[in-house]
């Protein structure tokens, strides 16, 4: 089979979506059948959006191309490469994650360099609009460190897979996930007015209100559009006041506004805390954790920054970077401790609400 609809469902996710001359009759062979997706990154130039495209397509020394189906840019952008099979797993341990029956994706990066936050939203939302268009479980979501044999033969990508697929699972809309950000990406916010339901993919002053009022965003994460991470946050803000968590704000939710965060009285030092970001279980810790642990490299950045900026308001000397790191640990294990909380240095729900309504001692 060839993969012609391709282009198609790449279109979905909405990131542009660039289609290389003769991709629909380009690869080593048509393809067997779609059983996996393998994950890749390209190791190439550490300028431009996509220096090692030509090498995908084309192949190199020992090794003809096309190398995969899919190349994606720094910037997100997909550029859809070939339709048949293509040289990119090598030996791997399954037959599901050979080149015959796996959909390869190289994404631009050394291998060295940060992933961007918009590369990485694409790489998430293109893996999910893959899986549910060939009915592919994201459990076979792959990375080729994963797949290759003998284990340990391939370093790619240079990120934590199982963090990875939670994000793919949490991405079924078409816009880049920011703090209530998300302006890219082709999806059009439909402006609101106050009265209006917020939802989704609205924006204007009422949702800016809620946000900072009913959600504690702060700076430009207030940025009065209604994105994945305000629908997010919403729906733990009524999972918090026993209200239908659907993530609308309407005559029901917006008065919530006015009852989440009460201002402490005179000569008191602690204050109602924001809801915990995150859902149920689910706590920051390091990237090599389960899928449950959140490290803030891949999403969530501003909520755990959020915690460490609380937690310097109060003394700690701590880096207000929004990533969970040594330093974090540490000063979480050390708080634990002081308000006679479990010790683990995860900040779960407890830690969070602590940072907020503990007693500066």
């Amino acid at each position: 089979m060839w993969l012609t609809d391709l282009a198609k469902v790449a279109r979905r996710t909405g990131y542009p979506v660039v289609e290389r001359k003769g991709w629909k009759r380009r690869g080593r062979a048509p393809m067997s059948g779609v059983k996996s997706i393998i994950c890749h990154h390209t190791a190439g130039g550490a300028r431009g959006n996509a220096p090692s495209l030509g090498v995908v397509q084309n192949g190199r020394p020992g090794l003809p191309g096309p190398l995969a189906q899919i190349v994606l840019g720094r910037d997100g952008t997909i550029y859809i490469v070939a339709a048949g099979r293509c040289n990119h797993a090598g030996r791997v341990g399954s037959r599901a994650n050979s080149n015959s029956y796996a959909i390869g994706i190289e994404a631009e990066n050394t291998g060295r360099e940060k992933w961007p936050a918009r590369q990485m939203d694409a790489y998430a939302k293109l893996c999910r609009a893959l899986c549910d268009h060939y009915k592919v479980p994201i459990s076979q979501v792959r990375g080729h460190k994963e797949v290759a044999v003998p284990r340990g033969r391939k370093p790619d990508p240079s990120f934590n897979m199982n963090e990875f697929r939670n994000m793919v699972r949490n991405r079924k809309g078409t816009a880049p996930a920011g703090g209530g950000t998300s302006t890219g990406g082709g999806k059009t916010y439909r402006a609101v007015k106050y009265g209006d339901m917020l939802r989704l993919y609205t924006k204007g002053a009422p949702v800016k209100e809620w946000q900072e009022k009913a959600l504690g965003y702060e700076g430009k994460q207030a940025d009065g559009y209604f994105g994945p991470d305000t629908e997010r946050d919403t729906k733990a803000l009524q999972r918090r006041f026993g209200v239908t968590a659907d993530g609308v704000v309407g005559p029901t939710t917006w008065p919530l506004r006015n009852k989440v965060r009460t201002k402490p009285a005179a000569k008191k030092t602690t204050t109602t805390a924001p809801a915990f970001p995150l859902k149920k279980g689910y706590y920051f810790g390091p990237k090599s954790g389960p899928n449950r642990s959140v490290s803030g490299y891949y999403h969530s950045r501003e909520h755990l920054r959020r915690w460490q900026k609380q937690m310097k308001k109060r003394g700690w000397r701590i880096d207000t970077d929004g990533l969970y790191g040594t330093q974090t640990r540490r000063v979480a294990r050390a708080f634990q401790k002081e308000k006679g909380l479990g010790v683990d240095g995860l900040i779960g729900a407890s830690t969070w609400a602590a940072a907020w309504e503990s007693p500066v001692t």
